[in-house]
């Protein structure tokens, strides 16, 4: 479990981890905009962009072998440097 979260950027998992903190004990509505904003955090300004481009330019997530095989799509993704 260690070394699949290691392939993450850095940055996209403390916004992760942000997002729980500071969703915690607030309305659902108030929880849904930290989600929203870290998650821009981890996909906008991180390594993270370039592979999201690249995966929406050859469409990765509409092939059904991806549906179907999720998680390793999710991994191969982070060997795009």
């Amino acid at each position: 479990m260690a070394k699949r979260i290691a392939k993450f950027p850095a940055e996209s998992i403390n916004a992760c981890k942000q997002a729980v903190y500071e969703s915690i004990d607030k309305p659902i509505n108030e929880a849904l905009k930290a989600e929203a904003y870290w998650l821009y955090q981890a996909t906008s300004k991180t390594p993270a962009i370039k592979r999201f481009t690249i995966a929406d330019e050859k469409g990765m997530e509409h092939d059904m072998e991806n549906q179907r095989n999720w998680n390793k799509l999710v991994m191969d993704v982070q060997e795009i440097n």
